[in-house]
Order: structure tokens, then sequence, then C-alpha cells
């Protein structure tokens, strides 16, 4: 029995001795343990990489924003002389065209040219609810157009808006928004023109010739005799009277208005001052006319028996020798 529990213990003492190691007591040399002596990354480095980040970004973000300002400057300054340019333009195109130069331009109205559409639209309707219906659908007419980059245009539209422009302002805009094509929305300007200060015989004038280019024959008829009314000797409001009866087929009241027209500025005959005198095929029957009454019964000129000068009334001329 006893030589049995010696065996036994030989057997696992031998057992016990011939076991590998264990995994946490060997080390092998391709995995060394870490030295834990080796300096390690500390919080006070990694915050001073972020802070270093951080900063270098707040550099190119300034760098940046200074290159944009300084764009914005630049393109600020081409605007401003861009827009002083087309002032002085607009000017003296404007005085060319009959476009008063106002004393006091809105700042809202010298808005740059390259302004957004959208903005446009924004500001057209701000003042029109107090302008009559048909004046304020002119002035939107206008605002789409390209005239309505030009500066001048722009302070009379804003003038208009706000009810400050004199009849002979609203005039003058009419008739150059005729002068470029705009006749429709001319009419409405004079109309309102009209309304204001109807005892201007120019401004009658002027919207019948409107009328008359418009082909309202009978509209245009009516306003040059209400000039007529207020300034019967016009030669203008003749002329243009017996133009708009020629075109009605009225060819006898016509050629009357046009004889009173010449009696009293013979030059509306000249194509040279009255362009539409060239097309003008009642004006030669007109001349011949005048031309009868004015040398006698003979209808033939007579000369000055000393200077060889035709007679205007057919008689004998005073000399200086009588």
């Amino acid at each position: 029995m006893m030589a049995r529990i010696a065996l036994f213990v030989m057997l696992i003492a031998v057992i016990a001795l011939g076991a590998p190691p264990s995994a946490a007591q060997t080390t092998t040399p391709e995995e060394p343990q870490a030295d834990e002596g080796a300096p390690q990354a500390t919080p006070d480095a990694r915050q001073e990489r972020i802070d270093e980040y951080l900063r270098k970004r707040e550099e190119r973000r300034a760098r940046k924003e200074l290159n944009r300002e300084t764009r914005e400057t630049r393109r600020s300054e081409a605007e401003a002389a861009k827009i002083e340019a087309e002032q002085l333009a607009a000017a003296s195109a404007a005085a060319q065209a009959g476009l008063a130069p106002l004393e006091e331009p809105s700042t809202a109205a010298t808005a740059a040219p390259s302004a957004k559409k959208s903005s446009k639209r924004r500001t057209k309707t701000r003042h029109a609810s107090a302008l009559p219906r048909a004046l304020a659908r002119a002035q939107d007419h206008v605002r789409l157009t390209q005239l309505a980059e030009d500066p001048t245009v722009q302070e009379y539209l804003v003038m208009i808006d706000e009810q400050r422009a004199s009849p002979h302002q609203l005039a003058a805009f009419g008739s150059f928004l005729a002068q470029n094509g705009m006749v429709r929305e001319a009419l409405k300007y004079y109309d309102v023109a009209l309304r204001i200060d109807s005892s201007d015989p120019l401004l009658w004038i002027n919207a019948g010739t409107l009328q008359l280019k418009s082909s309202k024959l009978s509209a245009a008829a009516s306003n040059f005799t209400r000039a007529l009314t207020l300034d019967p000797n016009n030669a203008m409001a003749h002329y243009n009277l017996g133009s708009a009866l020629r075109e009605m087929g009225k060819y006898e009241p016509a050629v009357l208005e046009y004889k009173l027209a010449l009696r009293l500025d013979p030059s509306l005959g000249d194509p040279a001052r009255n362009p539409s005198a060239a097309h003008n095929d009642l004006l030669t029957s007109v001349k011949l006319q005048l031309y009868r009454e004015q040398a006698g019964s003979l209808s033939l000129p007579l000369l000055d028996v000393q200077t060889g000068q035709f007679l205007s009334d057919g008689r004998q001329a005073e000399t200086g020798g009588q």
C-alpha cells in the first residue's frame, strides 16, 4: 500500500516537472513587452497641437476675408466710376432729347444699373398706389426695359412715383419715351400732365402728335383743336390738324389748315425744317394756291424794273429813287 502511494507521488512530480511554461510566464523576442519607462503623449501636448491647428485655420480664414474685402472694394470703385461715366453720358443725352435735368436727384433712383430685377420688382410699386392706374402701369413697363438702367430715367421714375413731377417734366419724360418707341406709354404721361395743366397749348399739340402716331385720328384732331382755342395763331397746331384731317379723308378742311399754317410759318413747307413736308402730297397744291394769292390776278411773278427782283405782291416795289 505504501509503495503505491509513493509511486503515485513520484508520477505526479514527473508530470509537474515535464509541463510547458505558461503563456503568462513566456516572452518571445518578436513580441517584447512594452517598456513602462518610455515617454507617453501628455494632455498638454495634445492641446498644443489642437491650438496650433485652430490658429492656422483662423489665419487662412482671415486671409480669405481680406482678399474678399479687397475684391469688393475694387468692384465698388469700378462700379462707381462706371455710374459716374453713365450719368455724364445720360445727362448729355437727356439734354439732347429735351429731358430736363433734376435739381435734387433721389438716392434711391441712382442705384447701380446692375441691380437685380428682383429688387426692381420689389420697389416698382412702392408709390404706385398713389398714381392713376394707367400711369402706374406705364411706370412698371418702363422699369422692365433697358431705359430703366439710365440714372436720369431712374430719377424721373422715382419723382413721378412720389408725385413731385411738374406737368412739363411729365411731358418731357413722355416725349423721351416716344422718341424711344414707347408711344403708348408716353401718352399716359401726357394725359396726367394735361389733367394738371390744361392751359398750355404745347402740351395739347404734343399729345395730339402722339395720338396721330398711334392712328387715333379723332383724338388727335380734338387735341389740335383744343390747342388752337388757346393759341389761334399757332402754325404747328394748324399744320398737325391738317395732317389729322388728311388721314381722315377730309381733304378740303385739311388744305385750309395747311394754308393757315404756311401763312403763319412758311418754313413748315420746307422738308429741311419739317421732314413730314417731304411726303405731304397736299402741300404742293397748297403752295400753288398761296403763290397765286401772293402773285395777284396774273398768277405770274413781276420783276422790279430797277432791281430785277421778284415782286411779292404783283405790284411795283418802292425804290430809293422815287
